[in-house]
C-alpha cells in the first residue's frame, strides 16, 4: 500500500475497495515482479594464531565482519527504497561482527566470543525519512553486544579413552533485546525483532563427553 501511495499503479490494483464506499476491505497477497532488487556490501574474515614457544599453549583469534551497503527494491512508477539498516521489521543491519578468542593450554580450553549488531531503524520508508518523526517519537533501534563463554577440560584416560567436561554460557551478561516494536499482518505484534536478537536471555549448559 505504501508503494501504491508513492505511485506504483500496478500495486494499487492489489488493493481491494468497497465499490460504493471505496473503503479498503483487503489487500491481495500475491507474487509480483518487483522490477529490480539490488544488494551490495562486503564481508571480512581474518584468523590469527599465536603459539607460545616452549609450551603447549596457543591463542587463536578470529574476526568476522559484514557490511551491508545497499538492499533496495524499485517498483515500476515508485521511488527506489533502500532498506539497509532496518533492524526493526527486517534483519538488515548495516554492520555485524563476531570476534572470538580460543585459548588452549594442555587439557584446558577457554573460548570467548563477542557478537555485535549495529544500531538501526524500525520499519520505515527509506525515501521518506520524515515519516519517522511523523508517526513515532523514536525510530531508532539500539545496538547490542552478546557475550558467549565456553570452558572445557579433557582428562586423558589412556587406553580407556578421553573424558571432556565442559560448561557453556550463551548471552553471559543476560543482555535484553533492544526495543523494536513491530506489527505483522500474519505474525501479530512483537516488542523486538525475534529473528535477529536473543529473546531468551542467559543460558547455561553443563555436560560431559566421553570418547573411547
Amino acid at each position: 500500500m505504501t508503494d501504491c501511495f508513492l505511485g506504483a499503479q500496478q500495486l494499487c490494483a492489489q488493493v481491494v475497495r468497497d465499490p460504493v464506499t471505496q473503503v479498503i476491505t483487503g489487500v491481495n497477497n500475491t507474487y509480483l515482479n518487483i522490477n529490480e532488487e539490488a544488494v551490495s556490501g562486503a564481508d571480512l574474515e581474518t584468523v590469527y594464531t599465536i603459539d607460545f614457544d616452549g609450551s603447549d599453549r596457543t591463542l587463536n583469534l578470529r574476526l568476522i565482519g559484514s557490511w551491508l551497503n545497499d538492499h533496495s527494491i524499485t517498483n515500476l512508477g515508485a521511488p527506489r527504497q533502500d532498506r539497509a539498516g532496518e533492524t526493526g521489521g527486517l534483519s538488515l543491519p548495516n554492520f555485524q561482527a563476531i570476534v572470538s578468542a580460543t585459548f588452549r593450554t594442555g587439557p584446558l580450553t577457554v573460548f570467548l566470543q563477542e557478537r555485535f549488531i549495529d544500531e538501526g531503524l524500525r520499519r520505515y520508508n527509506g525515501n521518506r525519512p520524515e515519516i519517522a518523526g511523523a508517526t513515532i517519537d523514536d525510530n531508532t533501534v539500539d545496538s547490542v553486544l552478546y557475550t558467549d563463554l565456553r570452558v572445557s577440560y579433557t582428562f586423558d584416560r589412556g587406553d580407556r579413552g578421553n573424558l571432556e567436561v565442559f560448561g557453556n554460557v550463551s548471552n553471559l551478561f543476560d543482555e535484553d533485546p533492544p526495543l523494536a516494536a513491530n506489527h505483522s499482518t500474519f505474525g501479530g505484534s512483537t516488542h523486538t525483532n525475534v529473528s535477529l536478537y536473543d529473546v531468551i536471555g542467559r543460558r547455561v549448559v553443563v555436560g560431559a563427553r566421553f570418547a573411547f
